[in-house]
């Protein structure tokens, strides 16, 4: 819920008019969240993995104007400039250095001039010195096997190297939210 204050100070129509779409939605958690803060959103919530969008779809059949689609974060099934916000939650740091580069490019290609981006992840090595002490214990504790090179990489200058201006940043707990967007210049 980190980039939910971060999107509201640039989205305070309740999302009206406006497509979003959620990559790596899993099983719908964050999806509800930016359903119920942006309800005359529409939202398309993406998942590579069937059953995770089954239950998705289940748990949130009370809230209209949500579509569900399978699809890859880093080849997504969408025209150019189709969204005016791409966002994922918890899905960077599951992800191999080179494929977060093309899901940045992917989003990019799939938002509209000046749409935005966001994202919720693990915090990173230097986002908060009291608390690197539990980013280097958990790949260790858990089965994350691109954990250590995300918390390694920092994802602002990742996010910068696509054309995006950085809007905003938000620490939490072992969380970090970032929102950013897409320069008008750039397609």
């Amino acid at each position: 819920r980190l980039i939910l204050p971060l999107l509201k100070k640039e989205i305070p129509n309740q999302g009206e008019g406006l497509h979003f779409l959620e990559v790596g939605a899993g099983t719908g958690i964050l999806t509800r969240f930016m359903k119920l803060t942006f309800p005359k959103a529409k939202i398309t919530a993406s998942d590579m993995s069937s059953s995770y969008l089954k239950k998705a779809q289940k748990d949130l059949v009370d809230l209209p104007g949500i579509n569900f689609i399978q699809a890859h974060a880093e080849d997504l099934p969408f025209k150019d400039e189709t969204f005016d916000l791409v966002y994922s939650c918890y899905l960077f740091h599951e992800l191999p250095q080179d494929i977060r580069s093309k899901v940045i490019a992917e989003a990019k290609r799939v938002l509209k001039p000046g749409g935005l981006w966001g994202f919720v992840d693990s915090l990173q090595s230097q986002d908060d010195l009291d608390l690197e002490w539990g980013l280097s214990e958990f790949p260790v504790d858990f089965h994350e096997p691109f954990y250590k090179n995300y918390i390694q990489n920092s994802i602002e200058p990742l996010v910068q190297s696509h054309e995006f201006s950085i809007l905003g940043r938000e620490l939490g707990f072992f969380s970090k939210a970032l929102l950013a967007k897409k320069n008008l210049e750039t397609r």
